[in-house]
C-alpha cells in the first residue's frame, strides 16, 4: 500500500515553507497583506472544519486541509496585478 502524503507532512516540509515564505513576498509588493503562515494555518483549518461539518470522510478533510495550506502558493511564480475589475476587487475586499 503507497503511503498517503499527510496535512503535517505538508506543513512541516521545508521547500513548501519557503515557497508560502515567498508567495507572501510577492504579494506584499504588489500590495496585499499577510499572506503567510497564519493566513495559510487559518484557510486549511477552515477547510477541515467545513467538510467535517458536511460529513465528508477524514481523507478528504485531510486534503482539503492541505489544499488550504497550499492554495497561496503559485503567487511565487506569478500573480496578475489586480487593480480593475470586480473580481480583483472582491478579492481585495475579503482578503
Amino acid at each position: 500500500m503507497a503511503s498517503c502524503v499527510t496535512f503535517e507532512y505538508i506543513r512541516k516540509n521545508p521547500d513548501i515553507r519557503t515557497y508560502i515564505q515567498r508567495a507572501d513576498e510577492a504579494l506584499k509588493s504588489i500590495g496585499y497583506t499577510e499572506h503567510s503562515f497564519p493566513h495559510v494555518e487559518k484557510a486549511a483549518a477552515t477547510a477541515a472544519r467545513i467538510l467535517t461539518e458536511l460529513g465528508y470522510p477524514k481523507r478528504e478533510i485531510e486534503l482539503a486541509r492541505i489544499a488550504g495550506f497550499l492554495h497561496d502558493i503559485g503567487n511565487v511564480i506569478n500573480r496578475v496585478d489586480c487593480s480593475t475589475g470586480w473580481k480583483c476587487q472582491w478579492m481585495k475586499s475579503v482578503l
